[in-house]
């Protein structure tokens, strides 16, 4: 079953935002009355796709969150590695992911690159939360200084 993470619509209704519809339409040629599993807000329901995205909820699924929350602090490595490591991490299971700027680190983000990596991974742990059937997303933070470390984990 296809799963999607749907917006919530002014009359309350799970509704597929644009990027998901056209997946959905285009390139996993779902239409209206085909079954699908969406996520919102943590709870895993079985739905049936009406016109334009709309969606109806037929059955409530049983979560699959682990009951352990891990928060992983990850230094920043050379190149795309952290694409991977946020997609493991996600898969894994982990509930935050917090990247940390290091000293002795080779990469170097300026302000304003951080934001767009920040973005870019997210896309990729809900890309990676989507494909391992997680309920709850993991937020990826803007990248942390390991001074600032001790007092985000108390």
């Amino acid at each position: 079953m296809h799963r999607f993470y749907p917006m919530v619509n002014s009359s309350g209704l799970p509704q597929l935002t644009e990027g998901d519809l056209h997946h959905a339409r285009n390139v996993l040629r779902l239409k209206s009355g085909d079954s699908v599993e969406i996520v919102n807000e943590g709870l895993r329901l079985q739905a049936i796709l009406l016109k334009d995205g709309l969606m109806e909820i037929v059955d409530a699924l049983p979560s699959t969150e682990p009951n352990l929350k891990i928060t992983l602090f990850q230094g920043l490595p050379k190149g795309d590695k952290m694409e991977w490591i946020v997609q493991k991490a996600v898969e894994m299971g982990v509930s935050a992911i917090v990247p940390v700027r290091m000293e002795r680190c080779v990469i170097r983000l300026r302000p304003e690159d951080e934001e767009k990596k920040q973005i870019r991974w997210q896309r990729i742990a809900r890309e990676a939360g989507k494909q391992s059937g997680r309920c709850l997303l993991p937020d990826v933070s803007l990248p942390v200084s390991l001074r600032h470390l001790p007092a985000m984990v108390q």
